[in-house]
Parts: structure tokens; sequence; C-alpha cells
């Protein structure tokens, strides 16, 4: 057995202990990702009590996201109420994220993500074009997936599209440009 985390003990960003945690994945490395969520002793109080990190042991921890993060574009800031839904080998893990404080509200403040604990990268964002100019996306399911590449499938939900209701979703994916 060996262990990756455990409430109490320090968080490796030096931001606080790791409360409770749910929903691991694990690689074929034996990379474990995780949120860890009601962390005590932060800086920020409940603004970044919760985090995604994933490592092979305690002593290898890395810190993918946190709450309170500004979102890669600058945007607001993440508010990672949901686990990690993708890890591929390479230790890339994806995750969809709400955001608070961006400048559109409610029209731009939720994404997906991907990140290996040294850059984190948006993959798409509400309020974004979908890539064949019809509609935007106005929301994405929680649970995107990615392939051993990087390159992320979601379901997102358009707003604005030319038959409304009868083409307002859809499959796509991308690796962190526009989606294709």
């Amino acid at each position: 057995l060996t262990r990756i985390a455990r409430e109490g003990l320090a968080a490796p960003d030096g931001n606080g202990l790791f409360g409770g945690f749910d929903s691991p994945l694990i690689n074929d490395a034996g990379r474990v990702a995780f949120r860890s969520f009601s962390m005590t002793g932060t800086s920020g109080g409940t603004a970044d009590d919760s985090g995604i990190f994933a490592g092979t042991s305690r002593n290898n921890l890395v810190t993918i996201a946190r709450e309170g993060d500004a979102a890669p574009d600058g945007n607001g800031l993440l508010n990672l109420s949901f686990s990690p839904t993708a890890m591929n080998n390479a230790g890339e893990v994806a995750f969809y994220s709400t955001l608070i404080g961006t400048s559109g509200g409610i029209d731009d403040n939720s994404g997906i993500y991907r990140g290996d604990g040294t850059s984190l990268r948006k993959i798409v964002r509400e309020g974004q074009a979908s890539p064949d100019g019809n509609g935007a996306f106005s929301d994405f399911s929680s649970s995107p997936s990615m392939n051993a590449r990087g390159t992320v499938a979601f379901e997102g939900f358009l707003r604005d599209t030319a038959a409304g209701s009868l083409d307002n979703r859809g499959l796509f994916r991308g690796t962190g440009s526009t989606p294709v």
C-alpha cells in the first residue's frame, strides 16, 4: 500500500491541510488524481479550500489547480466544485470548473481545463463561439474525457443557434486551442 494523501496533512503547495477527498482517478503509471475539499488552514479560507492534486505518493504530489486560482485566460477565478474526470498516462488531468468574478457574469462562468502540475490550459470556455460558427457555448457536461495525447472530448450546450432547440448541443473535442 502507498499513501497518496491523508486528511490533515499539508497540501503540496503549502496552502492548508487536506480535507475530504472524492472520485480518485489512476493511470497506468500509478499516478492518482483527486479533489480535496473542505481543506483547513488555507490562506483564503473558503475562497481556496478546494483543489485538484496528483501524484504517485505523498512525496511527489503536485497541485493541478486550486479554487481561487485565475482562469488560464485571466477572466475569473476557478471554483472547483467538481472532481477531475479524466487523466491520461502522461499525467494530464481534465476537469470542468465553474468560474467566479468573470467579466461576462453568467454568460462566461464555466469551462473545461487540462493541467499537469506545471501548466493549466483552457480547452473551451462558456461564451466561446462554436467551431462551426453556429452559436456559442452556454455550458458543458461536467465529465469530459481525454485520450493519451491530451485531446479532451466533451458534450457542449449552445445558445443562439440557427435552429434553436433542434441544434443546441453537440459533442466536441479540443486540445487547448479552438475545439475541432
